[in-house]
């Protein structure tokens, strides 16, 4: 289980992976599931609003920190920035490992400057 193509400490040090945002900012995160699972995915340290899904604008946005994206759709998520590092990881279990490596799945870092 992998983001970008890359396991969880590899993703946390791709600048093509980890968000990182000025601290205060406004972000947007666009999530596309290109496999075959359902995945929750959990930011730490941030809280977000769901204001798309599938290419469709909701109608009122949705908050969370968990968000559950299903195989062969999108979603877009507006989140603002707090100064520190946060991982971002998948809360599932057997897909936050990789040979029984914790946090070698689907993660990354949110880093706030």
């Amino acid at each position: 289980f992998m983001m970008n193509g890359l396991g969880g400490f590899d993703a946390m040090h791709d600048p093509n992976s980890v968000l990182d945002v000025t601290t205060g900012q406004t972000g947007l995160i666009r999530i596309v599931n290109a496999g075959q699972f359902d995945h929750a995915l959990h930011f730490h340290g941030n809280h977000f609003t769901v204001i798309d899904r599938d290419g469709t604008r909701l109608s009122s946005a949705e908050p969370g920190d968990t968000y559950n994206i299903k195989p062969g759709t999108t979603a877009m998520l507006l989140y603002k920035q707090p100064a520190g590092i946060y991982p971002m990881h998948i809360h599932s279990a057997q897909m936050e490992t990789a040979n029984g490596v914790y946090l070698n799945g689907v993660a990354t870092l949110v880093i706030g400057r």
